[in-house]
């Protein structure tokens, strides 16, 4: 028998060195792996820094367009004002014309009235004048008549 257990116990044996060797491999295969996802988990956290730097710089020109838009409105806000305020005058101006106009208008219309009274008083003076000079002051004077 003890043939048969010295066969038994190389094939045990055996079966043993190839299950060693297939753990050998496979731990192999398993360092590799894990070198494998320890390289990318370094990639993943270079990555991660990076992002992190990308979120942070459009944070700040986040911030920095925030502190542009409302400088931009309140430029434009200042601007709108300062319109509004043109406008108001310009109304003002406006309507102060108008008047001035209206005044002037009759003013002139005055002015014209009365050089039409003027007028119409020298033309019944240059009529009598005339109508004077016609009936004579008595002396013929050779003219015909």
């Amino acid at each position: 028998m003890e043939e048969e257990v010295r066969r038994r116990f190389e094939k045990i044996e055996a079966t043993l060195a190839e299950v060693a060797a297939r753990q050998a491999a496979a731990e192999v295969r398993a360092d590799r792996a894990d070198a494998r996802m320890d390289r990318a988990e370094e990639r993943m956290d270079r990555a991660e820094e990076r992002m992190d730097r990308a979120e942070e710089r459009m944070d700040r020109a986040d911030a920095r367009m925030e502190t542009r838009m409302e400088k931009s409105d309140a430029r434009f806000e200042k601007r709108m004002h300062g319109f509004e305020t043109l406008a108001k005058i310009g109304m003002r101006e406006m309507a102060d014309i108008r008047r001035m106009h209206r005044q002037s208008a009759k003013e002139i219309d005055e002015k014209i009235n009365a050089l039409i009274d003027s007028q119409q008083r020298t033309e019944e003076a240059l009529r009598a004048f005339i109508g004077a000079r016609r009936a004579g002051n008595g002396h013929s004077g050779g003219r015909n008549k």
